[in-house]
């Protein structure tokens, strides 16, 4: 059976999993909701994680945005108040009060943020190491892959996407961590 990461969204649930030693790849054109998918994905199983007790975390690298507009990202799901509202502070007394008890449950959740730039391989498994323990339910998310780098040097951009691609894939495999 093994482990395997939940999306939390019943028909793609259906479709398939991310099993343990899987990497799945999502990709799409800009501005179709790839990192929206990865917020939900990571929120839904940080979600099933605590309501099952099981050990684990959700490390969500950010290649893109920063550490405050993932965050906002997941706020703005878990309030229901747009993003933009979030990030402005322009919120409604209303919205305020669902920002808050947001932020609440937000803090229970083992979801790990981070942003730093242009990660190599050999830093992503780092981050991975010291947020990721062996033997649980872990899930790890790297928002916008072209952005990594190979760390080693490559003829052209599509190699090197390759090579980071297959580098952690091995990860996967070593770590059993989808």
């Amino acid at each position: 059976n093994g482990k395997c990461a939940r999306t939390g969204i019943i028909a793609l649930d259906k479709w398939f999993r991310m099993r343990e030693k899987n990497l799945t790849i999502i990709a799409a054109r800009p501005g179709q909701g790839k990192t929206a998918l990865l917020v939900t994905i990571a929120l839904n199983n940080a979600r099933y994680l605590l309501k099952e007790g099981k050990q684990g975390t959700v490390l969500f690298l950010s290649m893109e945005m920063s550490v405050e507009e993932v965050t906002a990202r997941f706020l703005s799901q878990l309030s229901e108040v747009p993003t933009t509202r979030i990030l402005d502070g322009q919120m409604t007394v209303d919205e305020w009060d669902r920002f808050n008890d947001a932020i609440a449950k937000f803090e229970k959740l083992p979801i790990v943020i981070n942003d730093l730039p242009a990660l190599t391989i050999n830093q992503i498994r780092n981050e991975a190491r010291m947020h990721l323990k062996d033997g649980e339910d872990n899930l790890l998310i790297v928002d916008y892959l072209q952005l990594a780098s190979s760390g080693e040097k490559k003829i052209n951009r599509v190699e090197e996407v390759g090579a980071i691609a297959r580098g952690l894939k091995i990860y996967a495999q070593e770590k059993r961590t989808p």
